[in-house]
């Protein structure tokens, strides 16, 4: 029983630990900072008591806008967030992501012409961390679908998305 007590109490003391600094976070989300719906890993620098930035590379499942979960296919972003304020941050973010799954369907439901659309993003948030290291953001902004194959829909489209994790 005592060992199972000291690692009880170590890892409470680590869960404890103030996580404000710079270093690793690993979290869960949707919406184009996620490539869809996936993980996103980012490393925080901070360059003042109240600004720090934030490159993040996340990878997820591409989901169509027509409704519905399938099909899917692999979605990626690639971005840096500037963040203002020490545990709850206002953050912009310009990235590179999968926006959506687009494809063509005939009568009888047969998929073809799969295509994941990408394109720059800039997204305006919250991020919010607890003592603990628990992080959670939402965010909104626009993006610019580059290869979207329909010329009716190649326009500025709106993103949005939430996640939640841990900072190390």
């Amino acid at each position: 029983m005592k060992p199972y007590l000291l690692m009880l109490c170590a890892a409470s003391l680590v869960m404890a630990a103030d996580k404000s600094g710079g270093g690793v976070a690993v979290h869960l989300g949707f919406g184009s900072m996620y490539g869809g719906g996936g993980i996103a890993v980012e490393y925080q620098f901070v360059m003042r008591p109240l600004f720090r930035l934030t490159p993040f590379a996340a990878a997820g499942a591409a989901q169509p806008i027509y409704g519905g979960m399938e099909p899917f296919a692999f979605g990626y972003a690639l971005g840096v967030n500037a963040e203002f304020g020490r545990r709850h941050r206002i953050f912009i973010s310009p990235h590179f992501s999968s926006q959506y799954l687009d494809y063509d369907e005939d009568p009888a439901g047969n998929i073809s012409n799969k295509n994941t659309v990408v394109g720059p993003t800039i997204a305006l948030g919250y991020k919010g961390m607890a003592r603990f290291g628990l992080l959670w953001q939402v965010y909104g902004g626009i993006s610019y679908p580059a290869n979207d194959k329909h010329s009716h829909r190649n326009a500025f489209a709106p993103v949005f998305g939430l996640g939640l994790g841990y900072k190390f």
